[in-house]
């Protein structure tokens, strides 16, 4: 039997709550669940599938499309719905099950006639997710073969538990089936990737009326791109000739919906931070590191504090040495410096890599303690494309606010 574990779809998808509200979280989860389940109902060979839900939306499409549904009122969470799912499989004499996620959009029929082809007669079938730490599917004959324990880093635990067995356990890499939506920029990878499933024209759907606002004005701040996602803002109270100072003013980034940088009028000479956007945008393309694709954010940002500023560093960081390590830093302008500094005046930081086709832009801010603050971490994946073009859309809109400005004299700098 197949297993789709759905849980509540009105709370879905919680780690996306730094770009998406819960509406549209829950709209993209029930747009990934369809896409699941046209994908299943096209395999024409399948055996009985199963949603194990009670979430109302759950329910609608497995009687739409004639699967069973096994109720979980209590929605205990992917693993102790299995677990339930699982006893009654095995009362039912079920020779195998085979676990599919409900959050990956981009899987296929054929995908899952490969699962069955290399199927052993006992023992288990694995499928990792792209990053190779989730489990995307589970196969499993006799049906309890091993408990399965989903979370962030499945894979490692569901292999050792399969191999301990002592049946033979099957890896298989898969396209469709390894990608899934967890994080930010998980959304950004599947609207780049091929396809047109309900999941990706959605995301595509918001992307576009997104860019289509490329810049306005509140309460005289210019703010180009989408806060949600990412975003520069900035307020000029004060031009001066000089291009070494442009002005006085504010200056705040955006990314993942947190904001970075003061707001306070008169925090920083804005020549700084134009000089700073334009260098970013001659140097496309530049920012490239053999670390840019850890999947664990908060590593790479504990890394780059430890590196720099810590008094006992350590001896390296992904296998980096730790010289070598901030001399690729520097090298590359990882640091993203928009107020002259390597931080932003509150404290915080951003570090961009250009990672093939696309921008990560991983945010955070350290407070009285050394290392970074995990609730004000972001990472955002962005197309080049789109990133740079805002870069492009704000310098250009903040150098003609400024050549339009009146400009004061210099001896009003303050000191």
């Amino acid at each position: 039997m197949i297993l789709v574990p759905v849980k509540n779809l009105s709370a879905a998808k919680q780690r996306l709550a730094a770009v998406l509200d819960q509406p549209s979280r829950t709209k993209l989860a029930q747009a990934m669940l369809h896409d699941v389940l046209a994908a299943l109902h096209s395999w024409k060979a399948r055996p009985p599938v199963a949603l194990v839900t009670s979430d109302p939306y759950g329910v609608k499409l497995a009687n739409e499309y004639g699967f069973e549904i096994i109720p979980d009122p209590e929605n205990p969470g992917e693993t102790g719905a299995i677990e339930m799912a699982t006893r009654i499989c095995i009362e039912r004499g079920a020779s195998s099950t085979l676990v599919i996620p409900a959050d990956i959009p981009l899987i296929e029929a054929w995908e899952f006639e490969e699962i069955m082809k290399h199927a052993p007669a006992e023992g288990s079938v694995l499928v990792p997710a792209a990053d190779g730490r989730g489990t995307n599917a589970a196969f499993r004959r006799p049906a309890d073969l091993f408990p399965l324990r989903f979370g962030n880093d499945s894979f490692k635990p569901h292999h050792g538990a399969a191999q301990a067995t002592g049946k033979p356990c099957v890896v298989l890499h898969l396209p469709g089936i390894a990608v899934d939506v967890d994080n930010p920029a998980d959304l950004q990878q599947l609207v780049a990737l091929p396809g047109e499933t309900r999941a990706q024209k959605l995301l595509r759907e918001w992307n576009a009326t997104r860019r289509g606002a490329p810049e306005r004005s509140v309460d005289g701040r210019l703010i180009v791109g989408d806060t949600s996602v990412f975003a520069i803002e900035s307020k000029m109270i004060r031009a001066y000739e000089r291009l070494s100072l442009r002005g006085l003013g504010s200056f705040v980034v955006h990314v993942g919906g947190r904001s970075y940088g003061r707001r306070e009028i008169d925090s920083t000479m804005l020549a700084c931070s134009f000089d700073e956007v334009e260098r970013r945008i001659s140097r496309r393309g530049t920012h490239i590191v053999s670390f840019s694709a850890e999947p664990n954010a908060g590593q790479i940002a504990e890394a780059f504090r430890d590196a720099v500023y810590a008094e006992k560093q350590q001896e390296g960081y992904f296998n980096i040495p730790r010289a070598q390590f901030v001399e690729m830093l520097r090298q590359k302008h990882i640091v993203w410096a928009p107020d002259g500094d390597e931080a932003f005046d509150d404290g915080s930081y951003i570090l961009q890599f250009d990672v093939l086709n696309s921008v990560r832009l991983i945010a955070f801010q350290c407070g009285s303690a050394f290392f970074h603050d995990p609730s004000t971490l972001r990472d955002v994946l962005l197309p080049a494309e789109d990133f740079y073009g805002l870069l492009r859309n704000w310098h250009d809109a903040f150098k003609s606010q400024w050549a339009s400005a009146r400009k004061v004299p210099e001896s009003d700098v303050s000191e």
